[in-house]
């Protein structure tokens, strides 16, 4: 399904927090997008990617998963999990009080930012 995003949206954006949790968020031109998270806790590492359809305009984005995948770094185990529903974000993208560039996308839970990544 073709769906139309945002142009300046469509790329990968990242966030890591120390050894503890970094995500990658990618936007694809064909309105799709992938949402890997490494959360890693007491020597262990759990990988989620979540895959599904990202649909918005200027301001507000909503990703719908399709799919999403878990895995334990420390067993080796993958399962399929269920994706969850829809999620809506207002979003933006300008410079933070340092000068860089960064995606901003708020929902009632507050405000992630993520940094260009490749």
């Amino acid at each position: 399904m073709k769906v139309e995003i945002a142009a300046q949206l469509v790329g990968s954006w990242g966030y890591q927090s120390g050894d503890i949790t970094a995500i990658r968020l990618t936007f694809n031109s064909d309105g799709t997008y992938e949402l890997q998270t490494s959360l890693g806790y007491s020597g262990a590492r759990h990988i989620s990617d979540e895959q599904g359809v990202a649909q918005g305009d200027n301001t507000q984005i909503t990703l719908t998963p399709e799919s999403k995948e878990t895995k334990d770094e420390t067993t080796g185990q993958t399962q399929n999990v269920d994706p969850g529903s829809a999620r809506t974000y207002q979003w933006s993208i300008g410079p933070d009080v340092t000068g860089v560039t960064v995606l901003s996308m708020t929902d009632a839970n507050g405000t992630q930012t993520y940094v260009p990544s490749s």
